[in-house]
Order: C-alpha cells, then structure tokens, then sequence
C-alpha cells in the first residue's frame, strides 16, 4: 500500500493492452462545457511486483471522452512515470480535453486508463487515486474502505472495472492489504511463505 492498508492489485492481464478503466461520466455529469473543453488533474501512484525484474515501465494516464454515442476521443498526458520493481512511483499531470470538433451535447462515455503496462506477465498495485475537475474532486480512492472480499460489482459501483476483454479473458484483479506487522501463519505450514497456485486455465495444469 503507498498509503493506508489497501491498494488496488491487478494481475493475470492477457493482453500487453489490458489495463483498469475508471468511468468518470456518473461523476463529472453528462453536460459538456460551454467551451467544450474538460480540464482534468489526475494523480496516482504505481508499483510493479514481477517475478522478473521488470524496470523503466514507461506508465501514464490517457482520457477517453465521447459526446456522440459514436466514436470515443483520446487525450494522453504529456508527462509519464516510470515505474520500477518493488518501488512507488506517483504521476500526477493536468490535461485539457479540446472536444470543440465533435458534435453532441452529452458526454456518453468518459472514462481514464490509470496504464497500459505493455507487458503480461507483471502485477501492478495501485493506489491514492485522486481526480480533480477545476475546484471539484470527482474521485478520491485509496481503497481503505474496500477488502480482500470486495466483489467486483462492488468496485465496479466506485467506478473501478477491468477494461478490455470480457469474462474469463479478463485481467484479475483484487484488493491487497498489505500490513507490515502482520504474518500469516495460516498460509504457511512453517515458517512465513508458501506457494500459492491459482488461476488454472486447464485441468490438467
């Protein structure tokens, strides 16, 4: 956790482009602007886990606006992290979304991708994600008041769902909680580690 007890874990992805999408749209509102512009600050922070030192992981957030119901816009951040193995990192970056050439009064889908890892064999933690809009905070999360038997209905409720993929091919993902005083004997026939097998894909595996 970079702050608290809890992070966001999300793991198993499929795909190199598998990632989270936090829909924005039931919190900024379905009006567009006057000036058709949405300005944004978005700040978040990372850290990978990989069973192969995996380092320089080039992640930054991008913004996914449609006000047509037809073709969806993407804004990148100018700025990116690189996240490093077993180390926080934290973006934090302003855009404006210009959305002055697309027709439609409504936004229908507005949602963020906190990182596209580029990689699938690597778990990224997630934490203190925090979305501002001018003086408006339209999401503050770090996860403290989700556990380990959060459901995914229930993350996808905060905003929080896989994207990409559907079903069996989506990413795992869950919430860990990370206390450093804390062992877990009941995981462990001796000692503090064992291995955990999970996941099987056949029955034969």
């Amino acid at each position: 956790a970079h702050t608290g007890d809890n992070s966001l874990q999300v793991y198993n992805f499929v795909h190199t482009w598998d990632t989270v999408k936090i829909d924005i749209k039931s919190l900024m509102g379905t009006a567009v602007p006057e000036n058709r512009q949405v300005k944004l600050n978005v700040t978040l922070s990372y850290l990978i886990e990989s069973e192969t030192e995996k380092n320089d992981l080039a992640f930054a957030p991008k913004v996914y606006l449609s006000t047509d119901a037809k073709s969806v816009k993407e804004f990148a951040f100018s700025g990116m992290v690189n996240a490093s193995t077993k180390k926080w990192v934290t973006f934090n970056g302003d855009i404006t979304c210009d959305l002055s050439d697309t027709a439609g009064d409504k936004i229908e889908w507005a949602y963020i991708t906190p990182f596209v890892p580029g990689d699938t064999e690597i778990t990224v933690y997630v934490d203190d994600i925090k979305i501002t809009s001018g003086s408006d905070i339209l999401l503050d999360e770090g996860f403290e008041s989700f556990s380990g038997d959060t459901t995914v209905k229930e993350l996808n409720n905060a905003g929080i769902q896989t994207q990409w993929g559907g079903g069996e091919s989506e990413c795992l993902y869950k919430i860990a909680t990370v206390k450093a005083t804390e062992k877990a004997p009941e995981y462990a026939h001796t000692g503090d580690n064992s291995l955990q097998v999970y996941n099987f894909v056949h029955t034969w595996d």
